[in-house]
C-alpha cells in the first residue's frame, strides 16, 4: 500500500498520472492502477478524472495533506541519517535578490566559522511548501504569520526607484507623476509591483509607452544598470548597487513594503545546523551599521 500512496502523492503534486509516472519511472497505466487500488482500499474516490486532467476530490485533498507531510518527513529523516558522520546539511530556499545582494557576500565568513555545516542555497521566487518539500528553511517576505511555522524577522524593506546615473540625468524626474513618461522595467514574477506603487502615490496606473519585462528584482537591477529604464527595487537589498555607484535613486521616495523573514518548521527548532545558521544570521544583522539617508 505504500507504493500506492507514493503514486497517489506524486500524481497530486505533479498534476497528472503521466508526470507522476515519469518521476517514479513507471508507466501512466501503472500509476492509475495503484491509485485505483488505493481508492478501493479506502472506499472513496481520490480524483475527479477528465480528458487528460485529474483533480483531487475532497477526500483526495485530505489524504494528500497527510501523505505530503509523511513523505517529506521521511526524506528529511533519511537525508539527515546519511549525514550522521558530520554536523549536517542545511538546505534553504532564498529569493534571488536577498541571495545575491546580502547573503552570498557573507558566505565566506559563514564557511570559515562553520566548516562542519554544508549549506545548500537555492535562489527561487517559487513558493516552497515546507510541509511537503525537503527544504529546511526559506527566506521570504510577508506578514510572518504562518501557522505551524517559526518566523525569524530579518529586515524591514522599502521600495526604491533606481536608474543608471546617465538615465536619471536624462529623465530629470522631479515628482512621482513624471514617471508616466519614463521607460519602466517591469517584472513577470511581480506584475502588480508598479501598479501598486502608482496607486500608493495616488496616481492612476497606465501602461507605460516604453517598457521591458524581466523575471524579478535581480534582473530589474541589472537592466537598470545598463540604462534600460527605471527599476522598482527593495531597500536595503539594493543599497550595495547604489553605494558602488552603479545606480542612483531617481526620486527621494522610499515606501514601506514588507518584512523579510527566515521561516522553518516548528519541529526543526532543534536541528543544529539551522540553529547555528540562525544565530549567525542574527549576529550579521546586528553588525550592519545604520545606513545614512
Amino acid at each position: 500500500m505504500v507504493a500506492a500512496m507514493q503514486a497517489f502523492d506524486a500524481a497530486v503534486s505533479l498534476g497528472s498520472f503521466k508526470a507522476a509516472a515519469g518521476a517514479l519511472h513507471l508507466t501512466a497505466s501503472a500509476i492509475s492502477h495503484r491509485v485505483r487500488r488505493l481508492e478501493a482500499a479506502l472506499g472513496c474516490r481520490l480524483f475527479e478524472r477528465s480528458h487528460r486532467r485529474i483533480h483531487p476530490t475532497a477526500s483526495g485533498e485530505a489524504l494528500a495533506a497527510i501523505t505530503g507531510r509523511g513523505f517529506a518527513e521521511l526524506a528529511r529523516a533519511m537525508e539527515r541519517g546519511g549525514q550522521a558522520a558530520r554536523s549536517g546539511v542545511l538546505k534553504i530556499s532564498v529569493f534571488p535578490l536577498f541571495a545575491s545582494a546580502w547573503l552570498m557576500p557573507r558566505m565566506a565568513a559563514f564557511i570559515a566559522e562553520h566548516p562542519e555545516i554544508e549549506l545548500s542555497i537555492s535562489p527561487s521566487t517559487r513558493l516552497v511548501d515546507l510541509e511537503r518539500e525537503p527544504v529546511d528553511a526559506v527566506v521570504r517576505s510577508g506578514s510572518g504569520a504562518w501557522p505551524g511555522l517559526v518566523s525569524m524577522p530579518l529586515m524591514r524593506m522599502q521600495t526604491s526607484l533606481l536608474a543608471s546615473s546617465a538615465a536619471a540625468s536624462q529623465l530629470a524626474l522631479r515628482e512621482p507623476a513624471d514617471l508616466t513618461r519614463a521607460p519602466l522595467i517591469q517584472m513577470t514574477s511581480f506584475p502588480d509591483a508598479w501598479p501598486a506603487w502608482f496607486r500608493g502615490q495616488g496616481l492612476t496606473w497606465a501602461k507605460p509607452s516604453q517598457t521591458i519585462w524581466v523575471e524579478g528584482f535581480e534582473a530589474a537591477l541589472l537592466a537598470a544598470e545598463r540604462g534600460v529604464g527605471v527599476a522598482l527595487s527593495l531597500w536595503p537589498l539594493c543599497a550595495p548597487s547604489v553605494q558602488a555607484g552603479h545606480l542612483v535613486e531617481v526620486l527621494p521616495i522610499r515606501v514601506e513594503s514588507s518584512t523579510c523573514w527566515l521561516v522553518h518548521r516548528a519541529s526543526d527548532a532543534g536541528h543544529r545546523p539551522l540553529t547555528v545558521f540562525k544565530r549567525w544570521l542574527q549576529a550579521q544583522l546586528e553588525a550592519v551599521p545604520a545606513e545614512p539617508r
